[in-house]
């Protein structure tokens, strides 16, 4: 757009409206000859019919051909409060009241790309909240010239997004050149169709649409998607228009709840033991009670977004009494928490009470029963082993022992006999008996361990 505000030409081409309060025109700065995708500024000018007029408040409708051209309201410069509303514009005083001159300005744009002619121009005007009486509308004839091109301008090269919007659905996150990957939520289960409207750095650029969760793309318009209940994929192919560079980006659309960046559990259990309350995503607090004998506990959580973080804190060495287990969980969204305790008690250590009866040792039966079998049989053999040998001993011991005992015993029974036969003799026939006799009476107390007698 090019404004040469150095040279400024301003050609009335309008009818002028007396009133009672004021008169109004419009301005070209420039010119009124506007080429193809040319943009040109209009101006509206104000003149009071008297200096003593009070001015608040002015409102018009603007009217052009949109086929050919296209108007926007310029913010408002001139130090005056301005709302545009499809077409109707409404001037309040903000830093100064109304006075005379330009009190609002437009910028055309041919956008016809064909030699033509139209008007612009207000009607409906109201000063004051009064309505003027016009017999003519203030008008600008503006004449539209296409740009003949001699020279063939290279292709673009980028298929970069700038921007994308869809209806009716929020997106996450917010658009960025480097994020490739988003997040449509359409939570309106009436809402079967959406269109992704992506905006180009230039243009010129393709796109190919393929669905690969869900959806289906739409054959006149690719971008249009008609969606299933829950989640729905998409991949968007870029293509620039020399056909030299590609950018691809994803889209997961979910139609309807899901739990798709949530930050609650979808299950907690302890293994082993049971909680006293029975689960439910919303309740926070869950109590439970463990024997003595229980020093860990092992917590199983489960989240519903498979992409939420999930920490457990607590569930080791336990304390005898009351111990605390958290586990939060934080959305891989919006990085919200959520945090469920668990109180565990843990009982108090309580000694067992001795048996009075005998107590009938058990024993375990091993698993390996062939190597148990094997251990008995070779118990087995040595016991029988020790027996034999214990046995042996003691018969042969005993044995030897009679045998020296009845030789001993008959030993004496044939000395006592001689003896029995000297006592009854009394005197001994000889000196060679009476010495026998006496040797053998000795012999004979040594044996008995009697005295000799010195008789």
């Amino acid at each position: 757009m090019k404004k040469i505000k150095l040279l400024i030409i301003y050609i009335c081409l309008f009818s002028f409206i007396n009133v009672s309060a004021a008169t109004f025109e419009i301005k070209a700065v420039d010119s009124t000859t506007i080429k193809e995708q040319e943009t040109k500024t209009f101006d509206v000018y104000l003149k009071k019919d008297s200096e003593e007029e009070e001015i608040n408040q002015i409102e018009f409708d603007y009217i052009f051909n949109s086929e050919l051209v296209s108007v926007s309201a310029k913010k408002n410069e001139y130090g005056y409060a301005q709302s545009d509303n499809n077409g109707n514009i409404f001037i309040t005083k903000a830093k100064k009241e109304i006075t005379e001159g330009i009190i609002a300005s437009f910028e055309i744009t041919d956008i016809s790309a064909e030699d033509g002619k139209t008007d612009f121009y207000i009607q409906n005007v109201k000063v004051n909240e009064t309505l003027l009486e016009l017999e003519n509308n203030p008008t600008i004839n503006l004449t539209l010239k296409k740009v003949i091109t001699t020279t063939t301008r290279a292709k673009n090269t980028s298929a970069k997004l700038t921007n994308f919007t869809v209806n009716n659905a929020t997106i996450k996150p917010a658009f960025s050149d480097k994020i490739k990957e988003y997040k449509i939520y359409v939570t309106k289960d009436t809402i079967k169709q959406i269109t992704i409207r992506p905006s180009y750095e230039q243009s010129g650029v393709t796109l190919e649409v393929e669905c690969t969760l869900g959806c289906t793309s739409d054959a006149a318009t690719p971008n249009k998607l008609n969606l299933i209940m829950g989640k729905n994929e998409a991949t968007f192919t870029f293509t620039s228009e020399d056909e030299k560079n590609t950018d691809e980006y994803k889209f997961i659309i979910y139609r309807g709840p899901t739990t798709d960046g949530s930050n609650l559990l979808s299950s907690l259990s302890l293994e082993g033991i049971k909680l006293n309350e029975e689960f439910n995503k919303s309740n926070l607090d869950y109590t439970a009670t463990v024997p003595y004998e229980t020093e860990n506990l092992t917590v199983n959580a489960v989240s519903e977004d498979e992409n939420a973080d999930v920490k457990i804190k607590g569930g080791d060495n336990l304390a005898v009494g009351e111990n605390v287990i958290t586990i939060t969980v934080t959305s891989a969204e919006t990085e919200e928490k959520k945090i469920y305790n668990i109180t565990v008690i843990r009982e108090e250590f309580v000694p067992k009470e001795e048996p009075t009866t005998g107590v009938v040792p058990v024993i375990e039966e091993n698993k390996n029963s062939s190597n148990s079998n094997l251990k008995i049989i070779i118990i087995i053999g040595i016991i029988s082993f020790l027996i034999i040998g214990i046995a042996a001993y003691f018969i042969f011991f005993h044995k030897k022992k009679k045998t020296k005992n009845s030789k001993n015993n008959q030993s004496k029974t044939e000395k006592n006999n001689i003896l029995e036969t000297i006592d009854e003799n009394k005197e001994p026939t000889t000196v060679d008996d009476a010495l026998k006799d006496l040797m053998l009476t000795k012999e004979m107390q040594i044996e008995n361990k009697a005295p000799i007698s010195k008789d």
